[in-house]
């Protein structure tokens, strides 16, 4: 299952809802994809029983989508994820993650004009979602958006940008160069060493193959699958853009 550890911003289980129509199988279905117990086989049963019940409030059934889509996104069966997490848009407008993780399934396929406005309902949801920003940049760029600087600017005034991820971010605005953003990526933790360095070395792929520089860009990437953090939505970006440029070859 696609998700980050620690400060930043996850693809993972929501917090158990303190709501009335809460059953069994939703809470199995909760236990289950929480990112420290995620068991696939288990939790998808559980998901559509609880789906298929009838007694679950709008709200939570929202909840059930959303999970099961984070079961589809551990598949790499995006086509199934876009369509449960675009229901649970639906069913509960209000669910961040919802919106965020239909904006990755979508850009993994290639939608990236739709991917472009996942993000930006994410980000009008939680609005110092730095991640949220940085796909939004990416996104649009990718679809030749000439504003992409310009939204992130104007969305990014309150984020730190000496801090991390807000560092990235002031790569993307030009205030800082690629080497001092792998500088900043140093930490004297080394599993979150490779977790930065997975980021830094995807969204650096990222702003290289938006200038053109797509063998440079394949470098990158290559360097985030390297990291070898498998569980980083960046790693499985990285994945898909080599995929995507080999197959343009």
């Amino acid at each position: 299952m696609l998700r980050r550890l620690g400060p930043v911003v996850v693809l993972l289980a929501l917090s158990a809802p303190a709501f009335a129509q809460w059953n069994e199988d939703a809470q199995d279905c909760y236990e289950d994809t929480k990112p420290e117990s995620f068991n696939a086989e288990k939790a998808l049963p559980a998901c559509e029983r609880a789906m298929r019940s009838g007694e679950l409030t709008k709200r939570n059934l929202a909840q059930m989508y959303y999970y099961r889509g984070t079961i589809w996104m551990d598949k790499k069966d995006y086509k199934r994820a876009i369509e449960d997490f675009t229901e649970a848009g639906n069913l509960d407008p209000t669910l961040p993650q919802a919106h965020q993780t239909l904006g990755f399934a979508r850009f993994f396929v290639g939608d990236f004009s739709r991917a472009a406005r996942n993000f930006a309902d994410s980000l009008e949801l939680r609005r110092d979602d730095v991640y949220a920003m940085l796909w939004i940049y990416i996104a649009r760029s990718r679809v030749g958006e000439n504003d992409a600087k310009d939204i992130v600017r104007s969305v990014s005034r309150e984020v730190d940008l000496n801090q991390w991820p807000g560092i990235i971010l002031a790569y993307y605005l030009g205030n800082i160069n690629q080497q001092e953003l792998l500088k900043a990526a140093n930490d004297s933790d080394p599993k979150r060493r490779r977790e930065k360095q997975c980021e830094t070395n995807f969204y650096i792929g990222e702003q290289l193959l938006i200038e053109g520089k797509k063998a440079e860009a394949a470098k990158m990437f290559k360097a985030a699958l390297a990291t070898n953090v498998t569980k980083f939505v960046e790693y499985e970006g990285a994945r898909i853009e080599l995929q995507r440029m080999a197959s343009t070859k």
